[in-house]
């Protein structure tokens, strides 16, 4: 599924953000990132999971809608549904997911009176690390403009997260250490990131925001990458909101000061 963001989620979203940057200490920002993803997608249920001590494990750290014991210790990264989000990079959705083949997770569904879900994944300074899952007790079937919503809102508080969790010395990012082959590609979680590590950008947000330095309009960006004037706005817009900046000033500004396009 693709979908682009309208004016309004982006609005919803950047809300959404705020409040997760306006919480204080670790528990109440991690409970405050389940209830706003539940909020932005109308589901009564959400779940924020990261990757446990060990990296083939994943632990439920935050959860909203529900009580009780959900499962019971560390979700495997192999055969479970978020630890395939994880692998794969990619969003999952099921309009009924105690039909699925595997026993185990249609067991999870069933006890805890879940129908139907969405997982994302959950990046924290360019490396999925975790997932958000929403989910109805009743069908539901999502749209591609509900995955980018919850796929969006998780990359714009990865860093926030991030920094929470990297200060109060949380296991979940702590104990994760990249592999020999990852560790040549990125930086293995230092407490104190360089921009560039901090911030990421794409090569096609690299593309407009050349442009952008360069005095382009966005309707001349759009021309000269074959894109809509909306799309290029679009994507001015995820950016800012993702990077804490109100205006494309600002945005300039963050981006020639950290030297992102280097």
């Amino acid at each position: 599924m693709a979908a682009s963001l309208t004016g309004v989620d982006i609005d919803r979203i950047r809300q959404a953000v705020t409040a997760v940057a306006g919480a204080h200490g670790t528990d109440q920002v991690l409970s405050r990132v389940v209830r706003e993803a539940a909020h932005l997608c109308g589901t009564p249920l959400a779940a924020l999971t990261m990757r446990a001590g060990g990296r083939d494990q994943l632990d439920l750290v935050s959860v909203f809608g529900t009580g009780g014991v959900i499962v019971e210790g560390p979700l495997p990264i192999v055969g479970s549904l978020n630890g395939d989000v994880i692998t794969s990079g990619c969003s999952f959705w099921s309009s009924d997911v105690r039909r699925d083949a595997k026993a185990s997770i249609s067991d999870i569904a069933q006890r805890n009176g879940v129908r139907s879900l969405l997982i994302a994944p959950f990046p924290v300074r360019g490396t999925v690390v975790g997932t958000i899952a929403v989910a109805k007790r009743e069908p539901w079937r999502v749209s591609a403009r509900d995955e980018a919503v919850l796929k969006e809102f998780a990359r714009s508080i990865g860093i926030s997260v991030g920094h929470v969790w990297t200060q109060a010395n949380s296991r979940c990012l702590s104990a994760f250490a990249p592999s020999n082959r990852e560790a040549e590609l990125r930086a293995p979680w230092p407490d104190q990131p360089q921009p560039a590590v901090r911030h990421h950008l794409t090569p096609r947000e690299r593309d407009i925001v050349r442009l952008l330095l360069a005095d382009h309009t966005c309707k001349q960006i759009a021309s000269a990458l074959g894109l809509s004037q909306r799309t290029v706005e679009h994507y001015l817009d995820r950016l800012k909101l993702r990077l804490g900046k109100a205006t494309l000033h600002g945005l300039a500004t963050l981006v020639l000061a950290d030297r992102l396009l280097e």
